[in-house]
C-alpha cells in the first residue's frame, strides 16, 4: 500500500509528463499480458512483460497510467523489476517513491554503476544480499581490497556466507587468491571447499592442480602401440587405467574433492573421474602421451565419461564435446559446450536427444536464442511432436513455454505458423495440441507487439536506415 501514514500531508502530485505512451493496440496487448488473459498462462509472463517494456524503453515511450499499478504489481518477478524504471514516467516514479514493496523491488533491480562509492558499512553491518552485492561491486574494482574484506570476517561469517563468498571470488580467481583458496579449501564446510577447489583448479600454478596432474600421472596408464603380423602395420597405444589412492593413502582425498560419491557408485572409478574432471583436456598429451578422447577407448569396465563431459564442460573444450557426442555422451553440458553449428547438426541428426536433456540445455541459453539454434531446434520439437501422434508429449512443457519466449521476436511469427499446422493434425493428443497452441499464440502476440514498436525503435537508433 501507499506509505501515506493517517495525519500525514498528502505528498505533492506528479509532475506533468510529455513522454508519449504505446499505441493502443501494443498497450491493450500489455493489458492483456500483466491481467494474465492470455492462453500461455503466467508461466511466460516474466519474459513476455520484461521485452515488452524493453521495447517502449527503446521506442521512447513510457507506460499509460492505467498499466502503472498492474505493472508495478508483478515488480515481485525480478526481470520486472529490472526493465520498468525507464518507462515508468513522472506518475509511475511518483507511485514507486509513496509505496514500499514498490520502491524496494525497482531500488533493489536497478544497475548500479561501478564507479559510484562503496560504503564499507555495508560489509559489516548489511545482510547477506547487501553484502554480497557489495563485495561482487568491489571484486570488479578492486579484487585485492575484495578478499582482504572476506579474510577480515572469515571467522564470524557462517558456513554458508562464506561458501557465497567464496564463490564471488572463484568467479574470476587470480594468482594472488591462492594462498586465500588454499585455505578455504581446508574448511570445515564442504561447500565452502567445493567452491574454493573449483576456483584452485582454473589456477594452473595451484598446489591442487599440481596433486591432480599427479594422481593422473599414476591413473592412467598407456602402452604403446605393438608391431603388426609380419611388420605390416602398428596398433595404437592402449589406455587402461588404475584406482587412484584412497583416504587411507592419501591424506588429501578427501579435501580435493575424490572421496565424495558424485561420479560412480565403484569407489575406486569415483575416484579416478574426480581426477579426470580436474585436468584441462589439453594436458592430456604432456600428462600421458595422449589426448583426452583416447581416454574413451581405454580398456576394462570402468568408465570416465563422466569426468571427460565436466571437463569439457569446465574449460569449454569443444573438440572433446565433439568427441564425446560422438561416443554417445548427450549431456545438456556436453551439448551446451559444442560451436552452435555442430550443435544444431546434433539436434538435426538422426541419433536421439533427451527431450529432458533438452529442456536443461534451453534453460541455460540466453534469451533471444541463437537464430541458427533456434531453427534447428524448431526441427527437433516438431518432429518430437509428430512423433507421439495420440500420446503424450516427449517435448516437456516447459520447452514449450521457453520456446515461445526465447525464439528470436523477427523468427517468431514463422515458429507460430509452423506450430499451429503441426497442431491442426488430429491424431495428436488434446492435451499437446492446447500446448501447441498456447505457444502459437505467445509467439503470435510478441510478434504483433513487436511490429507496432519496430519503426519508432529503428528511428531512434537508426536500425533501419
Amino acid at each position: 500500500s501507499l506509505c501515506v501514514a493517517e495525519g500525514v500531508a498528502t505528498p505533492p502530485a506528479a509532475a506533468p509528463d510529455p513522454a508519449p505512451t504505446p499505441p493502443e493496440r501494443f498497450s491493450s496487448a500489455l493489458a492483456r499480458l500483466v491481467t494474465d488473459e492470455q492462453p500461455a498462462g503466467g508461466g511466460v509472463v516474466e519474459e513476455q512483460v520484461a521485452e515488452a517494456l524493453g521495447w517502449v524503453a527503446a521506442a521512447g515511450w513510457r507506460l499509460p497510467e492505467r498499466l502503472l499499478v498492474p505493472v508495478l504489481t508483478l515488480t515481485r518477478r525480478p526481470k520486472v523489476a529490472q526493465a520498468v524504471g525507464p518507462v515508468l514516467g513522472e506518475r509511475g516514479r511518483w507511485l514507486v517513491a509513496h509505496h514500499l514493496d514498490w520502491s524496494a523491488a525497482v531500488s533493489g533491480a536497478a544497475p548500479v554503476p561501478d564507479d559510484e562509492p562503496l560504503d564499507e558499512r555495508t560489509w559489516h553491518e548489511g545482510v547477506t544480499r547487501e553484502r554480497l552485492a557489495h563485495l561482487t561491486r568491489l571484486r570488479r574494482r578492486d579484487p585485492d581490497a575484495a578478499r582482504a574484506l572476506v579474510e577480515a570476517t572469515w571467522k564470524q561469517d557462517s558456513a554458508a556466507d562464506r561458501a557465497a563468498f567464496v564463490a564471488v571470488v572463484a568467479a574470476q580467481p587470480t594468482p594472488a587468491d591462492l594462498p586465500f583458496l588454499e585455505t578455504a579449501l581446508a574448511d570445515r564446510s564442504t561447500k565452502v571447499a567445493a567452491a574454493a577447489r573449483e576456483a584452485l583448479l582454473l589456477l594452473p600454478g595451484s598446489v591442487l592442480v599440481e596433486r591432480m596432474r599427479a594422481r593422473a600421472r599414476q591413473a592412467v596408464l598407456v602402452e604403446p602401440g605393438r608391431q603388426g603380423v609380419l611388420g605390416l602395420g602398428r596398433s595404437g597405444p592402449r589406455v587402461r587405467f588404475e584406482a587412484p589412492p584412497d583416504a587411507g593413502d592419501d591424506p588429501d582425498a578427501t579435501r580435493d574433492g575424490l572421496i565424495e560419491p558424485t561420479w560412480a557408485k565403484a569407489a575406486g572409478e569415483n575416484r579416478l573421474n574426480a581426477v579426470v574432471a580436474a585436468i584441462p583436456p589439453a594436458e592430456w598429451p604432456a600428462l600421458v602421451g595422449v589426448p583426452a578422447s583416447a581416454l574413451l577407448q581405454a580398456e576394462g569396465t570402468w568408465s570416465v565419461r563422466a569426468g571427460l563431459a565436466a571437463a569439457a564442460e569446465r574449460w569449454h573444450d569443444q573438440a572433446l564435446a565433439a568427441d564425446l557426442v560422438a561416443a554417445g555422451v548427450r549431456t545438456a553440458g556436453v551439448l551446451g559446450t559444442l560451436d552452435l553449428d555442430t550443435l544444431a547438426q546434433v539436434l538435426d541428426g538422426p541419433d536421439a536427444v533427451v527431450p529432458h536433456t533438452v529442456d536443461s540445455l534451453v534453460s541455460s541459453w540466453p534469451t533471444p536464442w541463437p537464430a541458427e539454434v533456434a531453427h534447428q531446434l524448431s526441427g527437433w520439437v516438431l518432429r518430437q511432436a509428430r512423433s507421439r501422434k495420440g500420446g503424450a508429449s516427449t517435448v516437456p512443457d516447459a520447452v514449450w513455454s521457453r520456446a515461445a519466449t526465447a525464439v528470436p521476436v523477427l523468427h517468431a511469427r514463422g515458429w507460430a505458423q509452423r506450430l499451429r499446422d503441426v497442431a491442426a493434425d488430429a491424431e495428436l493428443s488434446p492435451h499437446l495440441q492446447r500446448r501447441i497452441r498456447a505457444a502459437a499464440a505467445t509467439l503470435t502476440l510478441r510478434a504483433a507487439m513487436y511490429d507496432d514498436a519496430r519503426a519508432h525503435i529503428e528511428r531512434r537508433t537508426g536500425a533501419g536506415s
